[in-house]
């Protein structure tokens, strides 16, 4: 869960970034670096900086999970997470495949990345070792010092499901982010 979450606010920082239009531009279902590198232009970057980010869910639904353990679950997420990150100057200037979730190996990419103003919207999509696998929808706005998104998630092939369940799980919630200052030295 926690790894998604990472995923999800680095996609975030990426995304943030960009411009209007339609990142992948080739239309291959794969937004690349470059092409979200190649949309960046004119538009009101993220501020580097240190920044906080809470991300919450309201809605958990886990087929074949009991009522009660389903309720205290819900309750747990809707506190939500908090944690901290930093981009540098050099990431909020030309952020690379790192900001996507998109390193070697991690399984994961962006199918697309769509921005007009200060709205964004998202899809994100990672294929886990032991067949797990997220689908990820993004939608909110951006400031250059923080940002507001609703969050649709989808995981299926999760490992010792409840009640002998197909091993799927969706999540809605939020995130949000503010830059607290300059990134500690």
């Amino acid at each position: 869960m926690k790894k998604f979450a990472i995923l999800a606010a680095a996609s975030l920082a990426l995304a943030a970034c960009s411009s209007g239009g339609d990142a992948d531009k080739d239309g291959d279902g794969n937004v690349t670096a470059d092409e979200a590198n190649a949309t960046m232009g004119g538009m009101e970057k993220m501020t580097p900086g240190e920044y906080e980010m809470k991300i919450s869910f309201s809605e958990v639904n886990i087929p074949g999970m009991p009522e009660a353990v389903k309720g205290k679950m819900t309750e747990q997420m809707g506190k939500g997470m908090t944690f901290k990150h930093c981009i540098t100057a050099a990431e909020a200037e030309k952020p690379g495949t790192e900001m996507f979730g998109q390193k070697d190996g991690s399984g994961c990419k962006m199918e697309s990345l769509k921005r007009s103003g200060s709205n964004m919207t998202a899809t994100m999509k990672c294929d886990q070792p032991g067949g797990m696998k997220m689908a990820m929808n993004m939608d909110g706005d951006f400031r250059s010092d923080g940002y507001s998104m609703k969050i649709d998630q989808k995981m299926s092939g999760m490992p010792n499901a409840p009640g002998g369940g197909t091993g799927e799980m969706t999540m809605k919630g939020a995130m949000e982010a503010k830059r607290l200052g300059d990134c500690p030295k």
